[in-house]
């Protein structure tokens, strides 16, 4: 029952540090700080080089589309009119606005893009956003009825609260009842996606950051239809300071090259939507078995017999496991699995296991001092807690040398000698007698009646046995003759 207990004790222990361990990871920051910026790592290592996505295009508002342009914002809609009719014509497959209308500019180019909305054939999709997301009744409502044949779609890329990287877009809203998509959702067709995916992203195979091809707007209607023809098609602002967003290729390439901008981030979900390839995190339930799991290795590893080097050796071959295998997760499974928690756990309970196992080695000397004191000599109770494998169950063949004693009619004068005066002078002179036995190195083995038993050889060896007890008996015959005396 109390071998029982101690695995039920360790068992608790380590479920207990795993649901510490996975709560910490949702609620401490510096935790989830840590873990962010190693997915970051894991995502920019692993992203795939691809050739150009012959499925996505990007057309990009740059400072030199808006240099042709008579103000800067809004978007001049007449452009955006030609657009919608360019893409119709060279038969894009559906062409998605990463551009809020939430005013009125001029009302003949607001109609003219209304217009080419209505008359076009293919599903287009611009921006929306509601009052969760800072907008004004007034701007809601506009956006609500401006270009009715369009369908809406949120814009929202999911910032982290702690660093402000982009790792998701919004994969839609209930509204009234109804789900509503993010833009990458609607362009991929996709009704209620995930809402836990994380982005993974791509590389060009020339080692750019974008695999997307990317179509100035000013020179959209020049393009050649067969370059448009069955893409999906997202229009949104590319310039310096503008709508951009740090991303995971922060990690590994640098704020300024990693930072890109929302448009091209809509196009890396939409790929990943597409492919049916993004991340998803593990949930509570799998972080807190994890980390339940390591910690119990890591109380196994602490409470084992050992050198404290090879324990940390040992969890330390523990968490290079877990983090390539957390790596190659990212990278062939798709699977974001935790590594920062998990591995203090392990550190943790390793620790911890090494802690109690110091505390049960020191009880365990304690208990042979106090217990062997008595009846063995000093310096072989400090042998034994040094060496404690001496102490050997099982039994061995071995040369010692034994001393017996005995009073000499002791019967006799115990049965005429009241119990209250015979006890207290046997004790003393019990007493005496396994002083000198101690004394000259030898370990009492049994008091039997007034007899003594010692022996000289045991538990730890002794080469000069013999003579030891030699000496001792002499040394206890002259005790034994000056106590009768006395």
């Amino acid at each position: 029952m109390a071998r029982f207990r101690n695995i039920a004790g360790v068992a608790v222990l380590a479920v207990a540090i795993g649901l510490v361990a996975a709560g910490a990871a949702r609620t401490v920051s510096l935790a989830a700080m840590l873990e962010n910026w190693l997915l970051d790592l894991r995502i920019a290592v692993t992203a795939p080089e691809v050739p150009p996505d012959p499925r996505i295009g990007i057309v990009a508002i740059t400072e030199d589309t808006l240099a042709t342009l008579t103000y800067r914002h809004p978007v001049d809609r007449e452009l955006l009119a030609r657009l919608v009719r360019k893409a119709d014509a060279a038969g894009a497959k559906a062409i998605g606005f990463d551009i809020l209308f939430d005013q009125a500019t001029e009302p003949e180019k607001d109609k003219a893009f209304e217009d080419a909305v209505r008359e076009t054939a293919i599903p287009v999709f611009i921006a929306h956003a509601d009052a969760r997301d800072g907008l004004t009744d007034k701007q809601v409502e506009f956006l609500s009825n401006f270009a009715p044949r369009a369908r809406r779609a949120y814009v929202n890329l999911i910032r982290d609260d702690r660093d402000g990287t982009v790792r998701a877009t919004l994969a839609g809203r209930e509204v009234d009842g109804e789900f509503r998509p993010g833009m990458a959702a609607a362009l991929a067709g996709l009704e209620e996606p995930d809402q836990r995916q994380v982005i993974r992203l791509r590389r060009h195979e020339d080692g750019s950051l974008s695999p997307f091809p990317r179509y100035p707007a000013h020179a959209f209607h020049l393009l050649p239809d067969a370059w448009l023809k069955d893409r999906l098609l997202l229009v949104g602002a590319d310039l310096p300071h503008e709508d951009r967003f740090a991303t995971s290729f922060v990690a590994m390439h640098g704020l300024q090259e990693g930072t890109r901008a929302g448009v091209e981030i809509h196009a890396q979900s939409l790929a990943d939507l597409i492919d049916g390839e993004p991340f998803a995190r593990t949930g509570f339930a799998f972080d807190s078995v994890l980390a339940a799991v390591l910690a119990l290795i890591g109380l196994v590893i602490g409470m084992a017999s050992g050198r404290m080097i090879f324990k940390i050796a040992g969890a330390g071959v523990i968490v290079a496991a877990l983090w390539a295998g957390g790596s190659w997760a990212v990278g062939e499974a798709g699977l974001v699995i935790p590594l920062v928690m998990p591995t203090v756990a392990l550190a943790a309970s390793t620790g911890l296991g090494a802690a109690i196992a110091g505390r049960r080695h020191r009880a365990e000397k304690r208990f042979i001092r106090d217990a062997m004191s008595r009846y063995v000599a000093e310096t072989v109770v400090e042998d034994l807690q040094r060496n404690p494998d001496k102490l050997r169950l099982g039994g061995e063949r071995r040369e010692l040398t034994l001393i017996f004693t005995d009073i000499a009619g002791f019967t006799t004068t115990s049965e005429a000698t009241p119990a209250d005066v015979l006890v207290p002078i046997l004790n003393d002179y019990l007493d005496g007698m396994s002083g000198i036995v101690m004394e000259h190195g030898g370990t009492v083995d049994k008091f039997i009646g007034d007899a003594l038993v010692a022996i000289f050889g045991a538990p730890v060896d002794q080469p000069d046995h013999a003579a030891r007890a030699v000496a001792c008996a002499r040394a206890l015959d002259a005790f034994a003759t000056g106590f009768i005396a006395d």
